[in-house]
């Protein structure tokens, strides 16, 4: 059941739609009562399963609105219900428009030009407006909109400029809430973009299926992407058995000027069998670099390797962006019957590897057969999410390089879990059931300080064990409450802001009015 005007205005005409629903076949029919209280408004014959009545004369105050379907022969009686609340006539009336807005991608930690805001009063009365907030990764620049005690006049409209700055890569929503004496008291209005790093590729990754060793692949191709209006100087590179080179009708070179693409082209040319991880490698002179795209293939019809690794691969945990792991021993193991020399070791972008241990891995270390040596790899996200690549070794045998597959998660230095949190259904002038939300300092040793957790619109912070800091590697928890003024569909935003990059996170917010 629902209305198509919920606060309404003494005089106004409100319908009410109720609609009967089944997991079976067919189609209800029948009649659906409606009612204020005990008082009976009218009986409506149901099509297509739907009722709707229009009432007129509804007083100021709350009303309990029931629909009573009669059932027939096929479905059983049902009721819904609902509050309708009913402001005095010379009551304001609230409107925003656009009834949303959407940001173009914007690089991450800078400022869009501003998007205008139309608030209109449509009623009766004079309007006073307590707030405007925007919350997340958006900001009210400027508004003409009069905070009390100065009131905005019948039929006259304001506007509200609002800008977005994200915090970091991905898609952004955001809530700009307006508090005021209208029926509704609360006004939303959805805000959401992308943020973007200066440069990015398409894809993010490459696949080469199976490959016999000694052949090259077809080549298959990255686009790089400048984001930014500045020209960028960049360097690329592949891991191992991969090979990059500039290519198609717009090569990447050495620079690529702002707002443009270029291509690159990646092959494999796998040296021994098995499965061979990798990385594509893109340098530039701007935050977050590098970047890398995953590249994985498989080599067969070959020699074996005379190296093996212990482990045969290297996995990182969760690692904070920016800061490096703790290191992760390998053990070279000589497998052939002959002695073999250690050229050179080479790793890409966030993987840095070293020799180490009591028989360290050296550059020209002749390895003689069934001998073994160490090195060690550590791992620098300079971006969220995982980041796959490679370690390989250079040696004198046939089939160098040998190539460990690496790889890690780039995390920021502060989750939230959940991030999204739907209320269902609840009824006007009452308060939901409490969720909780979760907030973990990622940071290994340093806390961080957190400013007041707040929430948009018809939602707000009813409990937390969140204070001014958070220790390293400590939880803490809050509960958002839900308590719609309006009918509908009600969106909105919690926002956890704090001293380190990535500040503010924010939890989407949905429930319904009814």
């Amino acid at each position: 059941m629902s209305s198509s005007l919920n606060p309404s205005i003494s005089g106004q005409s409100v319908t009410f739609t109720a609609t009967v629903t089944s997991s079976g076949t067919g189609t209800p029919t029948g009649t659906a009562t409606f009612k204020d209280g005990a008082t009976t408004l009218g009986s409506v014959v149901l099509t297509s399963a739907v009722a709707k009545f229009t009432a007129t004369t509804l007083t100021t105050g709350t009303h309990s609105i029931t629909a009573a379907y009669s059932g027939d022969a096929t479905f059983l009686p049902s009721t819904a219900s609902l509050s309708q609340i009913v402001a005095p006539a010379g009551s304001p009336s609230v409107s925003l428009s656009p009834s949303s807005l959407s940001f173009s991608q914007q690089l991450v930690l800078s400022t869009s030009t501003s998007k205008a805001v139309t608030l209109t009063n449509s009623g009766a009365g004079a309007l006073t407006i307590s707030n405007i907030t925007a919350y997340g990764n958006f900001k009210v620049l400027s508004t003409t909109c009069p905070l009390s005690p100065a009131t905005l006049a019948a039929a006259a409209n304001c506007t509200i400029n609002v800008a977005f700055t994200p915090s970091q890569a991905g898609n952004v929503l955001g809530e700009l809430s307006v508090t005021d004496n209208a029926p509704s008291k609360i006004q939303d209005l959805g805000l959401s973009g992308s943020g973007v790093t200066a440069l990015n590729t398409s894809p993010t990754g490459l696949s080469f299926g199976t490959v016999t060793v000694g052949t090259t692949s077809a080549a298959k191709t990255v686009t790089l992407i400048n984001n930014s209006t500045s020209s960028l100087t960049i360097s690329f590179s592949a891991s191992a058995d991969y090979k990059a080179l500039g290519s198609g009708t717009t090569p990447c070179s050495a620079s690529l000027a702002g707002k443009t693409k270029c291509t690159i082209s990646v092959t494999f040319t796998p040296k021994s069998n098995g499965t061979i991880n990798g990385a594509a490698t893109i340098n530039f002179n701007a935050a977050s670099s590098p970047i890398e795209v995953a590249l994985s293939g498989s080599g067969t019809g070959g020699a074996a390797s005379p190296l093996t690794f212990t482990p045969t691969s290297l996995s990182f945990a969760s690692q904070l962006v920016g800061t490096s792991s703790a290191a992760k021993s390998v053990t070279v193991t000589n497998t052939s019957g002959a002695s073999v020399t250690l050229n050179s070791f080479a790793s890409s972008g966030d993987f840095s590897a070293v020799a180490s241990g009591a028989t360290p891995c050296t550059n020209g270390l002749v390895l003689a057969s069934t001998h073994t040596c160490t090195f060690s790899v550590t791992f620098k996200p300079t971006v969220n999410g995982t980041i796959s690549g490679a370690v390989w070794v250079n040696d004198s045998s046939a089939v160098t390089p040998q190539v460990l597959s690496v790889s890690g998660k780039g995390a920021e230095a502060v989750s939230l879990s959940p991030n999204t949190l739907n209320f269902g259904t609840t009824p006007i002038g009452t308060t939901s059931a409490s969720k909780s939300v979760t907030v973990t300092n990622n940071n290994q040793s340093s806390a961080v300080s957190l400013n007041p957790i707040v929430a948009s619109g018809n939602y707000k912070i009813s409990t937390t064990t969140c204070t001014s800091s958070l220790a390293a590697k400590s939880k803490c928890t809050f509960s958002v409450d839900f308590a719609p003024t309006a009918a509908g569909s009600i969106n909105g935003v919690a926002s956890v802001s704090y001293s380190t990059l990535g500040s503010p996170q924010v939890v989407n917010l949905s429930g319904t009015g009814q």
